[in-house]
């Protein structure tokens, strides 16, 4: 019975042991399976990471592109303006100076026509004496 004892007693011995062995190499497959998995989402998130600042980066160079160009087309609108303020005020000095010659042509016609019609009356005047 003392055999029988021991032999069970080692076999129980024995199965403890696979078992702590099974425990241990079971643990360190979790840890590694674990440490793959952390590492596998820290580099997913690291990838998302860098995609979304590249995105975030061509959104805010497309909106300094469109402000630029908002600004080219805001001074483009600012210079035409200040063309048409410009081409108004020689219209007007044009204006002005036409209407000034035409003031003095018009006097000066009219100083013409009335010393033609004085000529003609007194030329009348003579054919009728």
């Amino acid at each position: 019975g003392s055999k029988q004892r021991k032999a069970l007693h080692q076999d129980f011995e024995q199965m403890l042991e696979e078992l702590a062995q099974g425990r241990d190499s079971s643990q360190e497959a979790l840890e590694e399976l674990g440490l793959t998995w952390q590492q596998s989402l820290e580099a997913g998130v690291s990838a998302a990471g860098t995609k979304l600042d590249s995105r975030l980066a061509g959104f805010v160079e497309e909106c300094e592109l469109y402000r630029d160009g908002m600004t080219a087309e805001a001074q483009e609108c600012s210079d035409f303006a200040r063309r048409l303020v410009q081409h108004k005020g020689t219209l007007e000095a044009r204006w002005e100076t036409q209407a000034s010659e035409l003031l003095v042509a018009g006097a000066s016609l009219r100083r013409e026509l009335e010393a033609d019609a004085e000529a003609a009356a007194s030329a009348l005047d003579a054919a009728s004496e």
